[in-house]
């Protein structure tokens, strides 16, 4: 007699199988979505910096505008300067429209040297924080997490300095008093 189906332990064993397989590859699939993404930030760094280099450069052109320094504003754009004196553009502002597609950075600090970039200080995009290695390569710096208040998932609710904006709270000298304006 020709036997049809499976018996109940050859599909258990099968189902068991399965779910060994499953608890090897998951891991490691959430592990190369994680590489990806953090390797998709890091382009979009790359991108943010090479245009910062071309938009100085093109407006070096326009009027003398070499900037030793500039900061990353909440947009995006930046503020620079010159031996610690606030540049103007060619437009006549201090703002520095940096033009690109897709998310900013939203904060940190940009040293050049003759139109080039030297270091980054900082730079955040999407609460996750940039710098350069000793190579010049774009790394995540892993050992800073944004200054701010977190909820329970580890979500950014406020960075330090909306808190402090928003809520005028001044830390005393002390450290061990917080007042409120």
């Amino acid at each position: 007699m020709k036997r049809r189906g499976f018996t109940l332990i050859e599909l258990l064993a099968v189902i068991v199988i399965l779910a060994i397989i499953a608890l090897i590859a998951v891991p490691v699939v959430i592990n190369i979505i994680n590489d990806a993404k953090k390797e998709s930030l890091k382009r979009s760094v790359q991108t943010y910096l090479d245009t910062i280099t071309s938009t100085i450069t093109k407006e070096n052109l326009k009027v003398k505008y070499n900037p030793d320094e500039c900061k990353i504003q909440d947009n995006g754009d930046l503020i620079c300067s010159e031996n610690g004196n606030e540049l103007n553009t060619s437009n006549g502002t201090n703002k520095l429209v940096i033009d690109i597609k897709g998310k900013k950075p939203n904060s940190g600090t940009i040293k050049l040297k003759d139109g080039k970039i030297t270091d980054i200080i900082n730079l955040s995009l999407n609460n996750t924080m940039f710098m350069f290695d000793l190579k010049g390569n774009i790394v995540i710096n892993e050992n800073t997490q944004i200054a701010g208040l977190y909820d329970e998932n580890n979500n950014l609710l406020a960075t330090w300095d909306e808190l402090v904006s928003t809520y005028h709270l001044n830390i005393m000298k002390n450290y061990d008093r917080y007042t409120y304006k």
